[in-house]
């Protein structure tokens, strides 16, 4: 448990700002490192809770869940003491500071591939609007809004030979969450964030919690001609229940606003999905 509370702490630079210049590769093993946010000299530190691991968060990651194993969010793999400790290591990680966004990133059928938190400080004031926000992405800027209000949602068409992509932007903590290209043959790449945390950190299949996660106004959107099938929000919701997520949040942090996007990140791909949590430590 020792080594698990000390991957889970693990921090490396945020993403955020601009653009992002970092690969979809982790660098782990690097020092534990903390940054301002953008435009932002009073908000204090982002911290990025992450692990040295890269799981694919396109689904080709051996670290998934099974939602259907477990649809009432009660499993039995972990119990007892060791449920103890994963709840409590995921409390104190989703409640560093003021505000965390932790963002979970979903398969074509919501299995949990990868996750990543970042907690901080409140921005003083607002760090982007309808338009700064599109020149913040690397994928977008050229792009169009699926939501123009934070947590922003932009998407940008490919166009062969041309690569689109997909962005989140988000006021909560000021800084870019998710920025991806969409290819064209291939699939595109993940620049932000540039590592991410393995499924198994949430206590996959422990059902820590005698109540689900509470995902009310949940807003959804799917990039491109995908739409996101029927019933399946109630899919994210089964796959979180069957972690030690909804016991972790009901401890510590109380959710804000839940935005779930879904994307194919190339022609013809099944979709990906990603939910992102803006959670506020109580």
């Amino acid at each position: 448990m020792g080594l698990f509370l000390a991957a889970l702490c693990a921090c490396v630079t945020p993403q955020g700002g601009t653009t992002s210049d970092a690969g979809s590769s982790s660098g782990g093993g690097s020092e534990p490192t903390t940054d301002e946010p953008p435009d932002s000299d009073a908000s204090g530190p982002i911290q990025t809770v992450t692990s040295d691991t890269d799981p694919d968060p396109t689904g080709s990651s051996t670290a998934t869940s099974d939602a259907s194993s477990s649809s009432s969010g009660h499993g039995d793999t972990t119990t007892g003491d060791a449920c103890t400790g994963i709840v409590d290591a995921l409390a104190l990680a989703l409640s560093a500071d003021a505000r965390c966004q932790l963002l979970l990133a979903l398969d074509a059928d919501a299995g949990l591939v990868g996750w990543h938190a970042v907690c901080g400080a409140v921005p003083p004031a607002d760090v982007y609007d309808a338009k700064s926000a599109l020149t913040a992405t690397a994928c977008c800027a050229d792009g169009m809004f699926l939501q123009d209000v934070s947590p922003f949602v932009v998407y940008f068409a490919p166009a062969d030979p041309a690569e689109g992509g997909v962005a989140i932007v988000s006021n909560h903590l000021g800084a870019v969450v998710f920025d991806a290209t969409i290819g064209i043959a291939n699939p595109g790449t993940i620049s932000v964030p540039d590592t991410w945390s393995p499924v198994d950190m949430l206590g996959v299949g422990a059902g820590c919690s005698d109540q689900g996660v509470d995902l009310t106004g949940l807003q959804s959107f799917h990039a491109g001609d995908g739409e996101i099938p029927v019933g399946f929000e109630a899919k994210v919701g089964e796959a979180i229940d069957a972690t030690a997520l909804p016991a972790a949040l009901a401890g510590a942090a109380t959710i804000d606003r839940a935005v779930l996007l879904g994307y194919e990140d190339h022609d013809k791909a099944p979709s990906s999905y990603l939910l992102l949590l803006e959670l506020r430590a109580t």
